[in-house]
């Protein structure tokens, strides 16, 4: 058998989300080793030879994926997302257009940090992958697994937010589909969490910023108390939250003024501006210039 060396790995994020510090990895590889023909099978479908390694590696794939292990084939259906637990020894077989065929990988370490946390999450995972953790899934997995790719059109790769949000989606399916639960605090679910809580922020952020929404908006629709929203916001962000609104603002206005023929009122308009003189305000000391003046530089430098 072969293993992967570590200096075969491109590592990076590592996020943390309740009392799991995650390590996600990319560019994994398979240096040319002087491995005899016998380790390897007789099928061009087998990318590499039975193996292991020290990592967590997570399989997602929309057509039937065949997995061999030093004692047995399994056989999954399309739409099963499974995790392969560090020093198994393992192989996929892929079909000839495997990379239209919806598969996607995501390898990751776990190591358990000493914080104060709503559920056990590392347990609870622990546990989960350490079982042969073979499920289905909903498509929304491999959307988020190949989000994390460098290689894809919308990677998320380099942006620790959003890797962040879309890691703890995903966990919170995984454990929902797998029916597993919090044993300490039989009252909360991983959808209460602090890392839930940061998510569903994230995402009235994203989806009404042009609305108008304040603190106090957030934390009744999320059944928190201000100071709680404020502290997510300040820990998480590292700005206030009148800061993130304009910032989300005022990109999508520029790049509304590069991109369309919209005019500046209507620009303003959607972004969340009543008045005009607002939004000229906000803009020119956001950007240092009007937005008829970042329109025309924009226009010229293409």
């Amino acid at each position: 058998m072969v293993k992967n060396p570590r200096e075969e790995v491109v590592v990076e994020n590592t996020i943390c989300i309740e009392d799991v510090k995650f390590t996600l990895m990319w560019d994994l590889g398979f240096l040319e080793l002087n491995i005899p023909k016998s380790n390897y099978f007789y099928n061009q479908f087998y990318n590499v030879p039975l193996h292991s390694h020290e990592y967590y590696e997570m399989t997602y794939s929309n057509d039937v994926l065949e997995l061999i292990y030093e004692d047995k084939t399994r056989f999954f259906e399309g739409g099963t997302l499974v995790v392969t637990p560090p020093g198994k020894n393992h192989a996929q077989r892929r079909a000839p257009d495997y990379k239209n065929t919806g598969n996607n990988t995501l390898s990751f370490c776990m190591k358990k940090i000493p914080v104060s946390s709503d559920i056990p999450l590392y347990d609870i995972l622990t546990k989960l992958f350490d079982n042969d953790y073979a499920f289905r899934c909903p498509k929304r997995a491999l959307e988020i697994i190949s989000s994390f790719d460098r290689d894809t059109q919308n990677t998320i790769a380099d942006d620790k937010i959003a890797i962040s949000l879309a890691l703890h989606e995903l966990i919170s399916i995984m454990i929902k589909v797998a029916g597993k639960k919090s044993e300490t605090k039989p009252s909360r679910k991983i959808s209460d969490s602090n890392a839930a809580r940061t998510y569903k922020i994230h995402m009235i952020l994203s989806n009404y910023y042009a609305d108008d929404i304040s603190v106090e908006y957030i934390a009744k629709k999320l059944g928190l108390s201000t100071r709680q929203v404020t502290r997510i916001i300040k820990s998480v962000y590292g700005k206030t939250f009148k800061e993130i609104l304009v910032e989300r603002r005022m990109k999508l206005a520029a790049k509304k003024l590069v991109e369309t023929d919209q005019n500046i009122a209507e620009i303003a308009s959607s972004v969340g501006y009543n008045a005009a003189k607002g939004f000229y305000n906000a803009f020119k000391k956001y950007y240092g210039c009007l937005p008829t003046e970042y329109r025309k530089k924009q226009t010229e430098n293409k």
